[in-house]
């Protein structure tokens, strides 16, 4: 596929048809080789009679956590529900400005429409005090946490006019950001939290403080980096490189091999962990040592992701001489309390997404 010719007006849509005709593929066999799967609902996929929802990976899909503030004249009186809406209205109006502008200098200045799928109050602080609504505080200054979701709208069109015309029904767009809810239960007193999803290409991260996402980043460098680099030390494809990685994250290979590519690894997981640490400190204005750490994705199971942060983090402790020690987990589909894999098929981090997001759905 890499090479050969496409005979659609736009090579970049073909792409995107046959990688929704893969996943697609994959969901569907999937489900028909479990044995766990009703006959009515493999039935259903076999007549394409499913609904779909799409989660969007960093860049097609961008979260932002924007902070706006709101100085009331009044603030000595108790907040009614029609002022509440008129506050809320004027603060979702100033992120959708904002958010544009950004979206708008990134695109070398060009008018970019976006989609928006996600444009919400996540938390609310009034005079510094956290609050579940402003209806019935008084207070003067008050302070928004806005979880905002785009993407461009061209390609957000393009995926569901192939989705239609697989015959699915498209049920909507939804962003991992929104369905952390359900791993940050019972983590609400915890320090601060930072969930890791790394995938082929990127990894994106999402730092929450006591119980509330408080920002979301992503750099532009994932698993596929370490594809990469053992396909060119071992000089193999990078078909074989991939399965290669995957037996080695899943301790299928014998000592001597997996102490082998643990060196090749090394120096990519530093370099990895480098960037991530950066991008972290950049966004949150903390550094990453602060945070316990949740580590999920295609590619977080490969043990050089866990051990890098581990290694770092335990270097920082000793340096700064103390005895707190953070938490450093893989999350693995069985260790989500409140979401059942009916399948009892999915055994790898790579599908704590997928089913956070068709969670999500059923809440």
């Amino acid at each position: 596929d890499k090479f050969s010719a496409f005979n659609g007006k736009n090579f970049s849509d073909e792409i995107l048809k046959r990688s929704i005709a893969k996943a697609l593929e994959e969901a569907g066999r999937s489900a028909f080789l479990s044995p766990k799967i009703s006959r009515h609902l493999k039935r259903k996929i076999q007549r394409g009679k499913i609904r779909v929802l799409v989660s969007l990976p960093f860049p097609d899909s961008k979260g932002r956590i924007i902070t706006q503030n709101f100085s009331r004249k009044n603030f000595k009186e108790k907040i009614s529900a029609r002022e509440e809406n008129k506050i809320s209205e004027e603060v979702l109006d100033r992120t959708r400005a904002d958010v544009s502008g950004f979206a708008k200098i990134n695109s070398e200045n060009k008018e970019k429409k976006l989609d928006w799928t996600c444009l919400k109050i996540i938390s609310r602080k009034i005079d510094g005090y956290q609050v579940p609504s402003l209806l019935g505080y008084d207070g003067k200054e008050v302070e928004f946490k806005i979880l905002s979701v785009f993407s461009d709208a061209d390609y957000s069109a393009n995926i569901k006019s192939i989705l239609k015309s697989f015959g699915l029904k498209f049920l909507g767009v939804i962003h991992l950001s929104e369905t952390l809810g359900a791993l940050l239960n019972g983590k609400s007193e915890s320090k601060e939290i930072l969930f890791i999803d790394v995938g082929g290409k990127t990894t994106e991260f999402f730092s929450a403080s006591k119980g509330f996402l408080e920002g979301i980043g992503a750099i532009n460098t994932g698993g596929k980096m370490f594809t990469e680099i053992l396909s060119k030390d071992l000089n193999i494809d990078e078909s074989s490189a991939v399965s290669l990685k995957e037996k080695y994250s899943k301790k299928m290979l014998t000592p001597e091999s997996e102490i082998k590519i643990n060196k090749i690894f090394q120096q990519s997981g530093k370099e990895w962990y480098s960037e991530l640490s950066d991008k972290v400190k950049e966004l949150t204005k903390k550094d990453i040592f602060y945070f316990d750490i949740y580590i999920f994705g295609g590619a977080g199971e490969l043990p050089e992701i866990k051990r890098v942060i581990e290694t770092e983090l335990e270097e920082e402790a000793e340096k700064s001489a103390t005895s707190i020690r953070n938490k450093v987990n893989v999350i693995y589909p069985k260790d989500l309390e409140y979401i059942k894999d009916i399948s009892e098929s999915l055994s790898s981090p790579q599908f704590v997404p997928a089913l956070l997001v068709s969670s999500y759905l059923l809440d």
